[in-house]
């Protein structure tokens, strides 16, 4: 795209939002709530289908500049368990050396027996764009595509029966802060200009360690998905202009 192109389209990204500006209620804050899965080494949803449904829930708030773009923030809140992959039949030593088999004289678990809860909170930023804010007439239904940048804190735990039938024993891992990328795609109904009820779903990349703390060559993903239910509540009238 050349410089005369992306000027004019941010020129027109601008306009829309100056012309729609004076509206009421233009901020706002909520609640949300629901499931949510994981994926590193360990996955929640696994060959058996979905082994975990985790939970989350948090508070978000925001400012909406026009019926097309809106920003907010939020803390969330949430844990799941993730469970061995079929593919990688690996034992894990309790300090946390990884071997295609097990070591005779150490403390260790076998993948197939190993559970890993974890919890994780996340404070983000996201931008939302309403798709059906170009329908005229339409006052009530929103689509809303918004890429999301967070702080992800993580916290795991390796627990399960140890391969030398010692019994149950938990390891607690390290918390860890990732920077998360990601986005949420969301549709809701607005009962009146005060009240809006949707349904969201949303995937978040983590960067640096897995959050599991899993070592496994054959898997490098770092992903926490959520889904659920957003009430959200309107406040402070603008005067129009």
């Amino acid at each position: 795209m050349s410089k005369r192109k992306l000027f004019l389209s941010l020129v027109a990204l601008l306009g829309l939002v100056w012309g729609a500006r004076g509206q009421e209620n233009p901020w706002y804050v909520g609640l949300g709530g629901g499931t949510s899965f994981g994926q590193a080494t360990f996955s929640s949803i696994t060959e058996a289908g979905v082994r975990s449904w985790g939970l989350q829930g948090g508070l978000f708030g925001g400012y909406k500049f026009s019926r097309l773009i809106s920003l907010e923030a939020g803390f969330q809140y949430g844990q799941q368990k993730q469970y061995n992959l079929i593919c990688c039949p690996y034992w894990l030593a309790t300090d946390g050396q990884w071997k295609a088999t097990q070591v005779l004289d150490k403390d260790g678990w076998y993948f197939e027996d190993l559970t890993v809860p974890t919890r994780w909170f996340k404070i983000a930023l996201q931008a939302n764009f309403n798709l059906l804010s170009f329908i005229k007439g339409n006052n009530h239904w929103s689509l809303d595509l918004s890429p999301q940048i967070s702080a992800v804190n993580t916290k795991s735990t390796w627990q399960g029966n140890l391969s030398h039938g010692q019994g149950y024993h938990e390891e607690v891992q390290a918390a860890n802060w990732h920077l998360g990328l990601g986005g949420q795609l969301g549709a809701a109904y607005a009962f009146n200009d005060l009240v809006k009820l949707g349904l969201y779903g949303g995937v978040t990349a983590l960067t640096g360690k897995r959050f599991d703390m899993i070592p496994n060559k054959a898997h490098k993903t770092n992903l926490i998905w959520d889904a659920g239910l957003k009430l959200t509540f309107s406040f402070g009238k603008n005067k129009k202009k």
